[in-house]
């Protein structure tokens, strides 16, 4: 819809990629023809906006090998949030204090290899330092998709303490604390 707004009135837009269009390990592969066009959008897109945003240097250094001519309008907002921004997440210290070192991603996991990936790496680095399980805390605060759900779901309930999964939080519910 951008796109065609920028064309009809001439008006600058950001084009938000956050993630590769085209190339992206993690998507389930496409027909042919839907390639094609994907490819088609993402040049078109690219080609008009005024400035591109992606998740990562590396995403957008891929966008820059691709499209050099437009790199200089390409910039990175990396995923993740600013705990001053929206608070301690569901009444949490904003500093543990149990002395264990947590990992948190916040997000969501839709592909089967990154649900393999994500669950075979937890299960390795476990069964490697057994010692972990007492002091690592996993939080995966989001939404996995129906397909890694079923990759990962039990697998990463068996993993629990060390694996904690919160449902999908807007920014307001996640600034709230027990003393609000």
């Amino acid at each position: 819809a951008a796109a065609a707004i920028q064309g009809l009135t001439g008006l600058p837009w950001v084009a938000d990629f956050r993630d590769p269009w085209i190339g992206n390990a993690y998507a389930a592969p496409l027909p042919a023809p839907h390639r094609a066009w994907r490819a088609w959008l993402e040049r078109t897109f690219v080609e008009r906006a005024r400035a591109c945003v992606f998740a990562s240097a590396g995403v957008r250094d891929e966008y820059a090998r691709r499209y050099p001519h437009r790199a200089d309008g390409f910039v990175t907002i990396h995923n993740g949030y600013d705990l001053d921004d929206i608070g301690a997440i569901r009444g949490a210290p904003r500093t543990p204090t149990d002395g264990r070192f947590r990992l948190v991603f916040t997000g969501s996991i839709q592909g089967i290899a990154e649900a393999r990936l994500l669950v075979a790496g937890l299960e390795r680095l476990l069964e490697r330092r057994p010692e972990l399980r007492d002091r690592l805390r996993v939080q995966l605060i989001g939404w996995l998709s129906p397909a890694a759900e079923a990759i990962a779901g039990a697998r990463l309930t068996a993993l629990a303490p060390v694996v904690e999964r919160a449902r999908r939080a807007g920014h307001a519910e996640l600034g709230r604390t027990d003393e609000q």
